[in-house]
C-alpha cells in the first residue's frame, strides 16, 4: 500500500522535471535569437527578419529571411539578382525544442535544440540536388551548463548552364563542433569540388579544424581573439597546367598578455607541385607572419566599417578613409607592425631555393595621411626592411630556360636551325642572361649558388650594396 504514494510522488517529480524547465529555458533561447538578429542587422549589407509561426510549450517554429546586398561586392553583380536593389534573399525555417532533451548533446542530455534549414525552393533551376533533404541545415543543442554542440551540412549538388559550357560538381559539406567555456571548435570536410568545362578545376578531400578562444559575442562584433586553423587538401588540379598534392595550411593568431597586440602566423606546405612544361617542384614551404597589430586599431576599423566606412562611391570611400586614418593612424604605427616572410623554400630537380624577408613600419613625423591612402610610394619612408634570396645555380638555369626556349622555338620549328644548334644557342643565352644579372649587381655568385640581398631604410634602398630606385 505504501508503494502507491511513492510511485505517484515519483511520477509527479518526473512530470515536473519535464514540464517546468521549458518555462526557464524558452526565454533564454528567445533572447539568443533576438541577439543574433540584432547582430546580423548591424552588419553592413545584411538584413534578418524572424517571424513566429508556431509557439508551443515544448516546441516553436519560425520563418526567417536573410538578405545580403550583393552590390557591396561589385555593383554589376546586382544585375544577376531578381531584386531591383541587388538583394539576395534566403528563406530560413527555424525549429526549436525546449528541454530537457534526451539523447541530445555531448552527454545525451540537453536543455534546448534549434534547427535552421534552407529548403532551397527558390534556388535557380540550373542547381540540382536531392530535394528530399534541405539544401542546408544547422543543428545546435544547448547544454544546461551554457555550452552547446553543433553540426551542419550543405547538400551535394550540380550546377550547369548551357551558355557557360561549364558544370560545377559539389560533393557536399559536413561540419560539427562544440562551444564551452569561451572556446569554439569546429571541424569541416568537403570530399570534392570539380568544375568541368574549358578550364577544369578539381579540389579533393578538404578538411579543416578551427579553434577560437573567445566569447561568442567577440566572434561577431569584430573583437580580436586567439585562434588556430589547420587545413589539409589532398589534391588541387587546374586544367592540365598545375597539379598540387598533399597541401597543408595553417593560420594562428595570438594576443599578447595585455591583449593590445595581435600576432598572426600563416604556413603552407605541399609535397609536390607539377607544372606543365616545367616539371615538379617539391617540398614547398611558405611561412608568413603579421605581428604587432594594434587590437584597438582593428576594433575601431571594424566599428567604422560597420557604420558605413566602405561604400560603393569610391570618392566618398577615399575621403572617409582619410578621415579615419587621421584619427587612428598613430594607433597602427606606434607598435611598429611587422610583415615577415619567415621561410619560403622549395626544391626542383634536387636543387634548392630559399627566400626570407623582414619588414616593419617606423612612424615618421606627421605622415601625409592622404598620400598614404592614394599610393604605396608614400609608405616607403616609413618602412625598414631586409630580404635575402639564395638559389642553386642549376635551378636558376632551369627557371630561365623556358623563357629563352620560347624565343628560339620558331627558328627550330621552321627549320632555320638544327636541334644541336638550338641546344647550343639555349645554353649560351642562359649564361648571357644570368651573366647580365650579375653584371648589373642584381645577383652575386657564391660557390654553387646565386644570392641577392636587399635593404630598405627611410626610403633608401640597396641591392647587394648598390643603391637602387623602384
Amino acid at each position: 500500500m505504501k508503494r502507491k504514494p511513492i510511485f505517484v510522488l515519483s511520477a509527479v517529480v518526473v512530470a515536473a522535471a519535464v514540464i517546468i524547465p521549458p518555462v526557464f529555458i524558452k526565454p533564454t533561447v528567445q533572447q539568443h535569437f533576438s541577439a543574433w538578429q540584432e547582430q546580423v542587422n548591424q552588419t553592413p549589407g545584411y538584413a534578418l527578419s524572424i517571424e513566429p509561426e508556431e509557439d508551443g510549450w515544448f516546441r516553436s517554429h519560425y520563418t526567417a529571411k536573410l538578405s545580403y546586398d550583393i552590390s557591396l561586392i561589385d555593383p554589376e553583380l546586382a544585375e544577376l539578382t531578381d531584386s531591383e536593389d541587388g538583394l539576395v534573399t534566403v528563406p530560413l525555417q527555424i525549429t526549436t525544442a525546449y528541454g530537457p532533451l534526451f539523447f541530445a548533446g555531448p552527454f545525451g542530455f540537453g536543455a534546448a535544440q534549434a534547427t535552421v534549414q534552407v529548403d532551397g525552393e527558390n534556388l535557380p533551376d540550373f542547381i540540382q540536388w536531392n530535394k528530399d533533404s534541405p539544401f542546408y541545415q544547422l543543428e545546435i543543442v544547448r547544454g544546461f551548463g551554457g555550452g552547446f554542440t553543433h553540426k551542419d551540412q550543405l547538400a551535394a549538388f550540380e550546377a550547369s548552364r548551357s551558355v557557360d559550357n561549364e558544370t560545377l560538381i559539389f560533393d557536399g559539406y559536413k561540419g560539427h563542433g562544440t562551444y564551452s567555456s569561451g572556446v569554439l571548435e569546429h571541424d569541416a570536410s568537403i570530399d570534392r569540388i570539380e568544375l568541368k568545362g574549358d578550364s577544369p578545376v578539381l579540389i579533393e578531400n578538404y578538411t579543416v579544424n578551427s579553434i577560437f578562444h573567445a566569447p561568442l559575442e567577440d566572434l561577431f562584433n569584430g573583437s580580436s581573439y586567439s585562434y588556430s586553423m589547420d587545413a589539409e587538401i589532398e589534391r588541387i588540379k587546374l586544367a592540365d597546367l598545375v597539379s598540387i598534392e598533399d597541401i597543408q595550411a595553417s593560420a594562428h593568431n595570438t594576443l599578447d598578455d595585455s591583449k593590445e597586440l595581435n600576432d598572426t602566423t600563416m604556413t603552407m606546405t605541399t609535397d609536390v607541385m607539377a607544372l606543365t612544361d616545367f616539371g615538379k617542384v617539391e617540398d614547398i614551404k611558405l611561412t608568413m607572419a603579421l605581428n604587432h597589430i594594434s587590437t584597438e586599431f582593428l576594433r575601431r576599423y571594424n566599428d567604422a566599417v560597420m557604420n558605413g566606412l566602405m561604400t560603393n562611391d569610391s570618392t566618398m570611400q577615399q575621403s572617409q578613409l582619410v578621415e579615419f586614418l587621421k584619427n587612428n593612424l598613430a594607433l597602427f604605427l606606434e607598435p611598429k607592425p611587422e610583415f615577415n616572410v619567415t621561410e619560403f623554400t622549395a626544391h626542383y630537380g634536387g636543387n634548392a631555393f630559399a627566400f626570407g624577408a623582414h619588414s616593419h613600419i617606423e612612424a615618421g613625423e606627421n605622415p601625409d595621411v592622404k598620400a598614404l591612402v592614394l599610393g604605396p610610394e608614400a609608405w616607403l619612408p616609413l618602412i625598414k626592411a631586409d630580404a635575402s634570396l639564395t638559389i642553386d645555380q642549376p635551378l636558376l638555369e632551369a627557371m630561365v630556360s623556358p623563357f629563352i626556349a620560347t624565343q628560339l622555338e620558331p627558328m627550330l620549328s621552321q627549320g632555320h636551325i638544327t636541334q644541336e644548334e638550338f641546344d647550343s644557342m639555349l645554353s649560351d643565352a642562359q649564361q648571357q642572361m644570368i651573366g647580365g644579372l650579375i653584371a648589373q649587381g642584381l645577383l652575386e655568385e657564391r660557390e654553387d649558388a646565386y644570392v641577392s640581398n636587399f635593404l630598405m631604410d627611410k626610403g633608401e634602398m640597396t641591392l647587394n650594396g648598390q643603391s637602387m630606385n623602384l
